[in-house]
């Protein structure tokens, strides 16, 4: 795969997003980590097929692009598939990226080897529907990589107060529109907070055979304890459930990587 500065300019013109200023720095290093994760489990390169579900600004598409990796990107939002596009052509590719609600699309089947959906399902009222269509779209032994809300965590990206996804949904649409009264209009209301027994449990129903969450998922070497700790410290929790929801508890979102069956 090729370097993400290569070809660049030192110091690209790259639009700002929403108003804030965007660094081709920072989305390269978010870029290689969601590649470097990925690549744990499946192959990622030229041939690679991936899906973004509410690709947001398209950033992700359009280093795929860059990298000669093939990455469809979809999202509701008018203005950041107009954005996308823009951010493609000061980076000199075409994006794939389309404008659309992904809880009334088919998805096709066995088309995708990556299913990604960063910060979307909490916005999704049909977002069980959506993850019985991503297993479909899998390829046998592809992957699904989730990041949503988690209520328990003591803040969150949607709201700037304290513990605010313990709150009921009819509170927290009350505090949302005192902010953004258009909030419903344009999908932003996060319709769920969820615990990491609760969005386990629903992608193993929908058919994946490994459901790994960040413990599953952590390298002992980058803890800071002495190695042996380190072994014990997470075979403990892989090993006993309660301890490991509990570790999970408070920490800032649910994340998981799914592998569907072969």
């Amino acid at each position: 795969m090729d370097t993400l500065d290569a070809g660049f300019p030192a110091a690209p013109d790259l639009p700002p997003f929403e108003g804030r200023p965007v660094s081709l720095h920072r989305l390269a290093f978010d870029f290689e980590r969601h590649v470097r994760l990925f690549a744990r489990f499946v192959p990622v390169g030229r041939g690679t097929r991936i899906l973004d579900i509410g690709c947001g600004s398209g950033w992700f598409p359009v280093l795929c692009r860059r990298n000669g990796i093939d990455c469809r990107g979809i999202e509701v939002r008018p203005y950041m598939v107009a954005y996308a596009r823009e951010l493609g052509r000061r980076l000199g590719v075409e994006p794939d990226v389309v404008c659309g609600d992904v809880q009334a699309m088919d998805l096709g089947r066995e088309v995708y080897d990556i299913v990604m959906a960063t910060s979307v399902f909490e916005h999704l009222p049909g977002w069980r529907r959506v993850v019985a269509s991503v297993f479909r779209a899998l390829k046998p032994g592809g992957l699904f990589y989730v990041y949503a809300t988690n209520k328990f965590s003591p803040s969150t990206g949607e709201f700037p107060m304290p513990l605010y996804g313990w709150l009921p949904r009819a509170w927290r649409l009350r505090l949302r529109r005192l902010r953004d009264p258009g909030i419903l209009r344009w999908g932003g209301f996060d319709w769920n907070q969820f615990t990491y027994p609760e969005l386990r449990a629903a992608l193993r129903r929908a058919g994946f055979a490994r459901v790994l969450d960040p413990i599953d998922l952590h390298d002992p070497d980058r803890l800071g304890i002495p190695r042996w700790w380190k072994v014990a410290v997470l075979r403990f929790l892989k090993r006993f459930r309660a301890l490991r929801d509990a570790a999970l508890l408070g920490v800032e979102g649910t994340q998981f990587v799914c592998l569907k069956g072969i």
